[in-house]
């Protein structure tokens, strides 16, 4: 999200569902941390 920071703290995370077909952004959602990975079981 370019532009998004603000003189708060930095630019928020975003979760989003888009369809791959026409790249349309669906919905989206802001996350409270960024993450992208999982944890190990």
């Amino acid at each position: 999200m370019s532009g998004a920071r603000n003189n708060d703290g930095p630019a928020p995370h975003l979760l989003l569902a888009l369809d791959q077909s026409t790249g349309t952004v669906l919905t989206q959602q802001r996350v409270a941390v960024k993450s992208n990975q999982r944890s190990p079981p």
